[in-house]
């Protein structure tokens, strides 16, 4: 605390104290703040969230949207042709494209508990999944200014279709 309050004076460390001690449990059955899931947001306002177009003939369209201290995650998937998941993906202009990724094990899997909230794995444990990721701010995507990052999956279903994974935050 001392680096902190010369860096910041008295008052700046008792604030990030209360910050601190905020949101720990009170007792008495106060329990911890944490994310808490949008009721009633889903795939339509994550797909407006991200500003993209889910393609017309895609199916097992799914999503939701939880608010958490700091940022919110905006989570989308859906199955497509693998035609219009690429010009999707081509949309979105991720660094360096979409690299192909060893299966983790479900239990390290670092969005396990996101994706099941929406009845999926998560992708980084399916195999057949190529990820990457896109800051628009930093590509300077006029359309997405307001998203921080965006985090992309594409499995290979077989049989020409694709499920797109996204995960965006703000």
């Amino acid at each position: 605390m001392r680096c902190v309050a010369r860096g910041f004076g008295v008052v700046g460390a008792a604030v990030l104290v209360l910050a601190a001690t905020a949101c720990s449990t009170a007792g008495d059955g106060d329990r911890t703040r944490g994310p808490v899931w949008v009721k009633g947001a889903g795939a339509a306002e994550a797909a407006a969230f991200m500003r993209v177009q889910i393609p017309a003939g895609a199916g097992d369209v799914r999503g939701a949207v939880q608010d958490g201290f700091q940022d919110s995650v905006y989570l989308l998937s859906f199955a497509a042709s693998a035609a219009d998941t690429e010009a999707f993906v081509s949309d979105l202009r991720p660094e360096g494209g979409l690299q192909a990724v060893t299966p983790v094990d479900p239990t390290s899997a670092v969005g396990a508990e996101l994706w099941t909230h929406i009845g999926l794995p998560d992708p980084a444990t399916q195999p057949g999944v190529r990820k990457g990721a896109v800051c628009p701010p930093c590509i300077g995507d006029g359309r997405r200014s307001n998203v921080q990052g965006i985090d992309i999956g594409v499995q290979d279903l077989g049989g020409g279709r694709s499920r797109v994974y996204l995960w965006a935050f703000s």
